[in-house]
């Protein structure tokens, strides 16, 4: 009897080994299966970081140029208003503001109606040191203003 019991122990104890192996198999495999997650996710993190890394660098490269292209624009424009106050001076000079009265003349007086003759007189008499002039056939002036 105590070797049939001892028996039946040692067939127990023998299934319960076995399943204890079977699971320890499992846990080995599972084990085996999250170092692989681990290792693939440390790999994705690190491509992540050195995209990351591209992206910021691109990011830096594009907004210095968008500063240089504003810089830029800046001065064009600055460059532009120069330029206008040169076109102002030119206008006001003497030489310029007779060849004016003489495009006036021509295009008013000499091939315009009537009404535009009676304009050019009206302006050239009404012409006075100091006051806003009619800048309706200037073309500086339409420059200038711009």
């Amino acid at each position: 009897m105590q070797n049939q019991e001892s028996s039946q122990r040692i067939k127990k104890l023998e299934l319960e080994r076995d399943q204890l192996t079977s699971e320890i198999d499992r846990l080995k495999q599972e084990k085996f299966k999250l170092e692989q997650d681990k290792q693939s996710c440390k790999d994705n993190i690190k491509d992540y970081k050195i995209q990351t890394n591209y992206y910021k660098e691109n990011l830096n490269c594009l907004q210095k140029k968008r500063e240089e292209k504003l810089t830029h624009i800046r001065e064009l424009e600055e460059d532009i208003q120069i330029m206008k106050k040169q076109v102002e001076n030119i206008a006001n000079t003497k030489p310029y503001r007779i060849a004016y009265l003489l495009r006036r003349f021509t295009l008013e007086f000499k091939k315009g109606n009537t009404q535009d003759k009676k304009n050019f007189i009206k302006w050239l008499l009404n012409r006075s040191p100091g006051r806003e002039v009619e800048h309706k056939y200037n073309p500086l002036m339409e420059i200038a203003k711009k």
